[in-house]
This record gives C-alpha cells, sequence and structure tokens, in this order.
C-alpha cells in the first residue's frame, strides 16, 4: 500500500491529457515543484475537477507511484485570480508563477519559496485597491527578486532591503530601475 502525502499547494498549470485526466505542475511546500495526474477529472462527475482550476491553492492528497505523482483527493481553499480584480496584477502575479515552474528545478522541499509565493499573494488580494501600473510593475520586481534570491541567482549585498523587509506599499514605491537590471543578469545567467 503507498502512502498519502497531505500537502497545501498551489495549481500553477493544468494541461489535459487522453479523454478525463489532467497534467497538473503544482508548487508544495514540502515536496517543491512536481508533475501529477489527476485521473477523471475532467469528467462532469468529478468531485475534484474545481479544486485543480490553475492558480488555485488546494490541500492534496498524493501517491508517489512508479511513474510519477498521482492525485488521490483535493479540497479547495482559494484562487487568486477570482478573487483579485486587477487585471495587470494578476497578470504579473502569473509571470512571476511561470518563471517559477522554469527555475525550481525536482522535488524537494521548497518551503521558502512556497511561503513566499503565499506571502506575496496575500499581500496582492488585501491591497489590490492601492496599486497603480506602476506600483504593479515595481511590486512584480520586487517579487521576482526574492524568488530569484531564494533559489540562489541573486547576490544579497546588490539589493539589500528589497530581499530583507516585509513587503508593503513603501518598499514598492521605493523600487527603481536598477532592479531590472538584477533581475535580467539572474535570469540570463541562470542559462533557462
Amino acid at each position: 500500500m503507498h502512502h498519502i502525502h497531505r500537502t497545501k499547494g498551489l495549481v500553477i498549470k493544468n494541461l489535459p491529457v487522453k479523454e478525463a485526466d489532467k497534467y497538473l505542475t503544482i508548487l508544495t511546500r514540502e515536496l517543491g515543484l512536481i508533475k501529477v495526474i489527476a485521473q477523471g477529472v475532467r469528467k462532469i462527475e468529478s468531485k475534484n475537477r474545481q479544486s485543480i482550476q490553475n492558480y488555485s491553492f488546494s490541500n492534496f492528497a498524493l501517491v508517489k507511484g512508479k511513474v510519477g505523482w498521482r492525485l488521490t483527493n483535493v479540497v479547495f481553499v482559494n484562487n487568486f485570480y477570482t478573487e483579485i480584480k486587477n487585471d495587470d496584477l494578476k497578470e504579473s502575479i502569473i509571470r512571476v508563477l511561470n518563471l517559477i515552474d522554469r527555475l525550481v528545478a525536482g522535488e524537494s522541499e521548497e518551503s521558502e519559496t512556497f511561503d513566499l509565493v503565499e506571502d506575496f499573494i496575500g499581500f496582492a488580494k488585501d491591497n489590490q485597491d492601492d496599486f497603480e501600473k506602476d506600483a504593479i510593475d515595481k511590486f512584480e520586481r520586487i517579487f521576482l527578486l526574492r524568488v530569484l534570491n531564494i533559489l540562489g541567482y541573486v547576490d544579497n549585498e546588490k539589493i539589500g532591503n528589497f530581499v530583507n523587509d516585509l513587503i508593503s506599499i513603501d518598499l514598492i514605491n521605493q523600487s527603481g530601475e536598477n532592479l531590472v537590471e538584477v533581475i535580467n543578469n539572474a535570469i540570463q545567467e541562470s542559462g533557462l
């Protein structure tokens, strides 16, 4: 009998497979970035289909088999895409999540990355009315910078308080164009 792993996760991507299955990319705290097959979830009668939409935070029950992870159950928590009304802010978060999908390598604990994503999305939901276009760009820069720092692509000395301070509207307003150069260099050096 297989051990059931229970973890909170964020669905970054889901792709249809076969007639009724989906292939999910999920960022979790304990297991890292994992690929999961969800069998039968595209059927109308599936109880799990609404809980695995893109950008949903859910509590997952997973089994590791010979060929990878398999979804056994899921309980929906929330979906930031439906809760954030500002389209530019949503797209900003999605760009960062897509970069995480490219940069996080395999199955290993990613508690720092997961907590960062959860904190930034929570901040965006709670403060979405305070974001103007310029602030969204700055928010995305700080978010990207912190992800790159956690993954080891950025040197802390180059970015100072943008990595360590709590995210706030004041911190966002302090960020400037110099962060773009640091981010671009880090991504270029990653080779991806």
